[in-house]
C-alpha cells in the first residue's frame, strides 16, 4: 500500500527542468542528487529527487521554490519542501555557479527537519533551450536533538519553461478522455474464522485513451479511486465496522463497435481493465474488469457511456455498474 501511494506520489510530483536565459526568464528544472553522512558515529546516504521552478531576476541570479522526495536506508521517506537561490558566473559555454538551498523535510513517520545545502557547480548547454548541470555539496539537517553532516552530488537537467508547457499539453493532446462513475455491488469474502462483507463500493475512475492502428480498438491507463464499507464478523460474534478507501491503477483495452451502430449516435463497446487495486487497510490485490456497454453521442467529440461489468474485489467476483462521460 505504502509503496503504491509513494509511487503515485512520485508519479505527481516529477516535472521537467530550467532553460536558457535569453529565451524566458522562467524556468521549471528537476535535479537528482546522492548524499551520504561524514564526520558521524553511524552511515547514511539519501537519495532525492528534487523538481523545482523559478525565476531569472537578473541576468547571473536565479530562485526557484520546489518540492520532491527523498530516500534514506532502512526505508525512511521524506518530502522536503525548499527555497533555492543561485548565481551564474557567465565565463563562457560552461557556466560555474554557486548555489543555497533551504528547506524543510516532512517525514511520513517521524518528525521532519530542516535541510541547509549550499553547493557549486558547472551548466553545459545542450542547446540554446536546454542545459546539464553536475554540482557537488554539503548537506546540514536540523532536527530535535541534533543534526547530521552529509557531503553530496547532484546532477540536473534544464529546459525552457514554454517549451516544457508546449511538449506537456501536447503529450495530453494525444489522448481522448473519460470519466466515470463506477458501483460494485460486493458481497461475502469468507474463510473458517470469520466473514467479511464488502459494501458501498463506489468511486470515480478516469481513462486515458489512444486509438491503434487497428480500427475501433484503443488502449490507455486508468486510475481510479473510491471507498467502501468493511463489516468483519468473526464466528464468535465479534464484529465491527470501518469506512476504507482505495486506488486502482490500470490499464485498458477497448474496442468501440462504430460499425454496428444501432440507433443514430448510439454504439455498442467493450473493454477489459487490468492493474492493481490498493486499499488503505494494506490490502494490494491484483484486478480486472471486464466490462460492456453502450456509448451515447451527444456532440461530435462528446458522449456518455452506459456500462455493466465484473471486477474481481477482493477475490470476490461482483457486479459492476458504471456511467461514464467522454470528452
Amino acid at each position: 500500500m505504502k509503496n503504491l501511494f509513494t509511487m503515485v506520489a512520485l508519479f505527481l510530483a516529477v516535472t521537467a527542468v530550467a532553460q536558457e536565459k535569453e529565451n524566458s526568464n522562467v524556468e521549471t528544472g528537476i535535479n537528482l542528487g546522492y548524499d551520504f553522512t561524514v564526520g558521524e558515529d553511524y552511515d547514511h546516504s539519501m537519495f532525492r529527487i528534487m523538481p523545482e521552478c523559478g525565476k531569472y531576476f537578473s541576468e547571473n541570479f536565479y530562485c526557484a521554490l520546489g518540492a520532491g522526495v527523498s530516500f534514506g536506508e532502512n526505508s525512511t521517506f521524506t518530502i522536503p519542501v525548499f527555497l533555492r537561490s543561485e548565481v551564474d558566473f557567465a565565463t563562457g559555454k560552461i557556466k560555474p555557479y554557486v548555489s543555497m538551498l533551504v528547506g524543510y523535510d516532512i517525514s511520513t513517520e517521524s518528525d521532519g527537519f530542516f535541510r541547509i545545502n549550499p553547493s557549486v557547480g558547472v551548466k553545459v548547454p545542450v542547446s540554446n533551450k536546454a542545459q546539464f548541470n553536475l554540482g557537488f555539496g554539503y548537506t546540514r539537517t536540523v532536527f530535535d536533538g541534533g543534526g547530521a553532516n552529509y557531503l553530496g552530488f547532484n546532477l540536473g537537467v534544464a529546459c525552457d519553461a514554454n517549451v516544457v508547457g508546449e511538449t506537456v499539453m501536447g503529450f495530453f493532446n494525444m489522448f481522448d478522455y473519460s470519466v466515470e462513475l463506477e458501483y460494485t455491488v460486493a458481497g461475502d469474502a469468507k474463510n473458517s474464522n470469520y466473514t467479511t462483507k464488502y459494501d458501498g463500493v463506489f468511486g470515480v475512475k478516469l481513462a486515458m485513451m489512444k486509438d491503434l492502428p487497428v480500427e475501433n480498438l484503443s488502449v490507455g491507463i486508468c486510475p481510479a479511486f473510491g471507498r467502501y464499507e468493511e463489516m468483519y464478523k468473526s464466528e464468535f460474534g465479534i464484529s465491527s465496522t470501518c469506512t476504507d478507501f482505495y486506488l486502482k491503477l490500470m490499464g485498458r483495452l477497448q474496442y468501440r463497435a462504430k460499425q454496428f451502430e444501432f440507433v443514430d449516435g448510439v454504439c455498442p463497446f467493450a473493454y477489459l481493465d487490468l492493474g492493481l487495486s490498493s486499499a488503505t487497510n494494506g490490502d494490494d490485490v491484483v484486478i480486472y474488469e471486464p466490462t460492456v456497454g453502450a456509448n451515447i453521442a451527444i456532440t461530435e467529440k462528446h458522449a456518455i457511456d452506459v456500462a455493466v461489468g465484473y471486477t474481481k474485489f477482493f477475490d470476490e467476483g461482483a457486479l459492476r455498474l458504471a456511467v461514464g462521460y467522454n470528452f
